[in-house]
């Protein structure tokens, strides 16, 4: 999270339906990449600009929302797909969700967390009890949730819940 209040959250992606290469040696390291939306970028419309702008290395989903609103990012070394939030939720798991890059098409967690688009007003506790609703058990080693308002980010790390 930069002083303008821009929240950024990356996954990894191991798999993308593009046929993209798994590897682009001649790609910036993404986490170089991160710092410059940070550094360079004062909302989510500038950062689309940076992203678009990169030569990727690997496959990534960045969430990214500034005070106003969020957007994930699905980035492979060929494609840059974007998923606006239409709410104040902007959630992600560890899959591609547009039907190019998508591999499998549906995911169950997300569908869960897509479904409290409608919950109404929800607090922290409210958005960390979702994420918690959804961990893989071991395979989870993070959550994140960020709040671009007050400028507060809140991170739970190590074995769920």
């Amino acid at each position: 999270m930069n002083d303008q209040g821009l929240c950024l959250g990356q996954n990894e992606i191991l798999a993308a339906g593009d046929g993209s290469t798994r590897y682009n040696p001649l790609g910036t390291p993404s986490f170089l990449a991160s710092r410059r939306i940070l550094e360079e970028c004062k909302d989510v419309a500038e950062a689309e600009k940076l992203i678009r702008q990169v030569n990727w290395p690997t496959s990534n989903l960045f969430m990214i929302a500034d005070r106003k609103e969020g957007r994930v990012f699905e980035i492979t070394p060929k494609n840059v797909r974007v998923i606006k939030s239409t709410e104040a939720l902007c959630a992600a798991t560890n899959h591609f969700r547009t039907p190019d890059l998508a591999t499998p098409a549906s995911c169950w967690r997300i569908e869960k967390l897509n479904a409290l688009q409608n919950a109404g007003r929800m607090g922290v506790s409210d958005v960390a009890k979702a994420l918690d609703d959804v961990h893989q058990a071991g395979k989870t080693i993070h959550s994140m949730v960020f709040e671009p308002v007050p400028v507060r980010g809140h991170f739970a790390l190590g074995p769920a819940p």
